[in-house]
């Protein structure tokens, strides 16, 4: 049982990690821009990947009601409350109506998108939400920003 306990706080850190550093654009700017993190986890496609690999579903569903539709396999599987699902799903929603005509790694056009600045408001009110239903506060540790530590600036 401990290793499911294991499973399930990874889980639930990545994907309440993952929603946190989308609903801030002043991390985001710290890290996107900052030539010195050399690590690729600082940029816009991996912070739109790593919520899509924590929800664990098809980004083209927007139908909830799906089996495969995101975070339902984190739902049916008790990682998530629906509550917390609930929270989260906007952020699905907003990342795959955001569109943009420009190179993924062009972080300075995207930081300044209003189409992005969207986004992020769509996740920084998931947070809001979460830390209302959230009670444990070692995972609510979860919903507060990590500043990069100094061995992430290089990948291995």
């Amino acid at each position: 049982m401990l290793i499911d306990a294991e499973i399930r706080d990874r889980r639930r850190r990545q994907i309440f990690g993952s929603v946190t550093e989308l609903g801030d654009i002043a991390f985001q700017r710290m890290t996107w821009l900052n030539l010195q993190l050399l690590n690729p986890h600082f940029t816009f496609v991996e912070f739109f990947e790593c919520f899509y690999d924590a929800c664990d579903g098809d980004y083209d569903i927007l139908d909830r009601a799906s089996e495969k539709a995101p975070l339902n396999y984190l739902v049916r599987e008790r990682y998530v409350s629906e509550a917390e699902r609930n929270a989260i799903g906007p952020v699905h929603i907003a990342l795959k109506d955001y569109e943009y005509s420009v190179d993924d790694y062009d972080h300075q056009f995207i930081l300044s998108d209003p189409s992005w600045h969207s986004v992020v408001s769509v996740a920084s009110r998931s947070v809001q939400k979460l830390k209302e239903i959230i009670i444990d506060p070692r995972e609510l540790g979860h919903l507060v920003i990590q500043l990069p530590h100094t061995a992430m600036k290089k990948w291995p």
